[in-house]
């Protein structure tokens, strides 16, 4: 049985674990009130059902708005460069095959992350901003980006 502890300025708010299993629990609470003269401390019972947040009300700056989670990214539409959850834009993604892409928010950080298992396959969807970033492709997908050599 662990013990949780209220502390000043915590509204009495508390926070049992970022990782905790959806499921029904019970919650024994000791509460002590006090009146200035005298101190009485009652042990109160909760219960409650935690269900693991489905994200239904949508990302803001890739947070979750119910629950506070960041956004894994997992569903990037190789054809934009968008989160399809979160709706943020990258820069450019990097995949084995063109597909499930892993995105980047600089050139710099996607072509750093190029290994002989991530493959070459790198496409870019905005300004890269950066021209001194460099790695060998075997393929490279311009999304109607210019860019002029100096």
């Amino acid at each position: 049985m662990s013990s949780v502890r209220q502390y000043p300025g915590s509204n009495g708010e508390f926070k049992l674990a970022d990782n905790i299993p959806a499921g029904n629990y019970v919650l024994y609470c000791d509460i002590t009130y006090s009146d200035g003269d005298s101190t009485e401390t009652v042990t109160e019972k909760f219960t409650f059902t935690y269900k693991e947040c489905a994200h239904e009300n949508g990302y803001s700056d890739g947070k979750c708005t119910n629950c506070g989670a960041l956004c894994d990214h997992s569903d990037i539409d190789i054809n934009t460069g968008k989160c399809n959850e979160c709706a943020h834009q990258f820069v450019a993604t990097i995949s084995t095959d063109g597909n499930a892409p892993t995105g980047y928010d600089t050139l710099a950080d996607c072509l750093d992350s190029i290994t002989a298992e991530t493959g070459n396959y790198v496409k870019i969807y905005q300004d890269i901003g950066d021209t001194s970033a460099t790695a060998t492709l075997d393929t490279i997908d311009v999304k109607t980006q210019c860019y002029d050599r100096p």
